[in-house]
């Protein structure tokens, strides 16, 4: 798509107009928490909705959701459907030799899912990061 003003030109994508149509799914992610260090568990859950008119409906189908890792090694790849309330849930052990750094929690509609991002997907992020013991000094002074 280009658009001209006023001798100004402005490009975009056309998938950017796509993820509006009627019929686009639409998900929802959310991870416990932003932050997590190697040996805890990563607690996810994503919501599916498909577009309809001015609003979403419920969306009950076949839903492939994964989480890549820093370096982009796949940790998990599940394919599963979303409940009557058109939800899926789950978890992932951060385990030994899982590299520090942001995750990718990605989701979209059907089973073919591969790990790349398009149309019809969503991402999420959180981070796996060591424990640093904070450093501080509280200074206290009384007038007296």
């Amino acid at each position: 798509l280009v658009a001209i003003r006023n001798g100004q030109v402005v490009f975009s994508k056309p998938y950017l107009y796509m993820v509006n149509a009627d019929g686009a799914p639409r998900f929802f992610l959310h991870t416990s928490r932003p932050a997590y260090r190697p040996g805890q568990v990563v607690k996810f859950h994503g919501i599916a909705r498909q577009k309809e008119g001015f609003g979403y409906k419920i969306l009950t189908d076949t839903v492939t959701y994964w989480i890549n890792d820093p370096n982009g090694t796949e940790r998990l790849k599940k394919t599963v459907v979303t409940d009557a309330d058109g939800h899926f849930a789950d978890s992932l052990l951060i385990g030994e030799g899982f590299p520090l750094g942001e995750y990718t929690f990605q989701a979209m509609k059907g089973a073919q899912g591969n790990g790349e991002y398009y149309y019809g997907s969503e991402v999420v992020s959180f981070r796996v990061e060591e424990y640093k013991k904070p450093e501080f000094e509280v200074l206290v002074t009384t007038n007296g």
